[in-house]
């Protein structure tokens, strides 16, 4: 594919189209527009590079995107269950039925789900958790913009089985449904529904996959084909110039890994660091853990092992030097609560992995490359908020 000159509208709209499952004209005019002014250009980077399939019409855009792997952290934040995802595949049976603007009532839609799952699911209306596993998917599908309510109130339903609510169908559901190469029912693992459409045999796209949307890709993840692929520099090189000129991030590699780098935070990306408490937290405790390895920043090391009780240590260090800037929440938790908080952020983030059988965490590069801390200005101007709040702090 050709490189050329830098067009930020052409990175704004592959953004978007990226981290958005859908993208709306009537929502975002500026992107949507760039979109329809780089669409060559876009069609042609997503084919050549991963495989992808981009839908577009005068209203909306959507780019059919697939990971290579299939990550926990991939779910819906809302979901908690099985049960949440089960239900939310049988709305999508239902409306699949449907056109724009079909107008459906709620009585009419759960007895379409409790027939879809019979033969996998038993489902009782009378049972609360399984009416509030409902309206969970049900709320999903209206934030998603694929239905939308004209009368009454879907919590309702949550409370009493006789609840009932007037929906209406959006012009997205046309967008919803991913095509698939054969029928879905000859998909037989998650596997199958992942490679659909990818062309396995080509290094470039499964390599595009991989480092697009993993934090981290190391190189023991990459089959003979990728590895070889990238040892022909030219390939690399072209590689990593088409991801920097067409996305915006820079791809950056070490002895072990590769990972894409922002400089640019945006609230809206999915990022590390981010704008959140968690995410401050891990950086403080990336601070915390370099000072001890006399590890400076710009020379990462490449693996550091450390017992459960030097890590704990690494975390009540961190804890004591700052938890006076914390949110009141993460700083009353217990420490067992705020361990499994930072463990759980930096193994999906893949800064770090955590072996449940030795409690031994192993550190990666990526984990001390961002440091964080309060300033003194800082700290005082959070204590001074939280005072005025009538927070009792100390």
């Amino acid at each position: 594919m050709e490189t050329g000159v830098f067009n930020e509208g052409l990175q704004l709209a592959i953004e978007a189209l990226m981290e958005n499952f859908i993208v709306e004209r009537l929502n975002d005019t500026e992107v949507f527009r760039q979109i329809l002014n780089n669409e060559k250009t876009i069609r042609r980077f997503v084919t050549e590079n991963f495989g992808y399939q981009l839908k577009l019409d005068s209203d909306q855009a959507k780019l059919e995107k697939i990971p290579y792997f299939a990550r926990e952290w991939m779910g819906i934040k809302e979901f908690k269950d099985e049960l949440d995802y089960m239900f939310l595949m049988s709305i999508l049976a239902y409306l699949e039925k449907k056109q724009p603007e079909d107008g459906f009532l709620l009585s009419d839609i759960i007895e379409e789900v409790k027939q879809f799952l019979s033969d996998v699911q038993s489902v009782d209306w009378k049972k609360r958790q399984d009416r509030k596993s409902f309206v969970t998917a049900m709320q999903f599908a209206t934030e998603i913009n694929l239905i939308y309510v004209r009368d009454g109130e879907i919590e309702s339903f949550e409370e009493s089985e006789k609840g009932e609510v007037l929906y209406f169908t959006t012009s997205v559901i046309r967008y919803m449904f991913r095509n698939f190469s054969k029928r879905i029912e000859l998909l037989e693992s998650v596997e199958e529904f992942l490679e659909d459409g990818l062309d396995i045999a080509n290094p470039h796209h499964t390599l595009m996959r991989k480092i697009y949307f993993e934090p981290v890709v190391f190189f023991n993840e990459l089959t003979k084909a990728e590895r070889d692929y990238l040892a022909i520099h030219k390939n690399f090189e072209h590689f990593k110039t088409i991801l920097e000129m067409y996305t915006g991030f820079e791809l950056e590699r070490s002895l072990e890994c590769f990972y894409l780098v922002k400089k640019e935070r945006k609230r809206y990306l999915q990022q590390h660091p981010h704008y959140t408490n968690e995410s401050y937290i891990v950086t403080q405790v990336a601070k915390e853990l370099a000072s001890r390895l006399s590890v400076m920043e710009e020379k990462p090391l490449e693996l550091w092992v450390l017992s459960d009780r030097e890590f704990e240590h690494v975390l009540l260090e961190t804890k004591r030097k700052n938890e006076l800037a914390w949110s009141n929440g993460i700083r009353q938790a217990s420490f067992s609560s705020y361990k499994e908080m930072v463990i759980k952020y930096v193994t999906e983030w893949k800064l770090a992995e955590y072996n449940k059988v030795t409690w031994d965490i192993s550190i990666y590069p990526a984990f001390i490359r961002t440091l964080g801390e309060y300033n003194e200005e800082v700290k005082e101007y959070i204590l001074k908020n939280r005072k005025e709040e009538g927070e009792v702090v100390g």
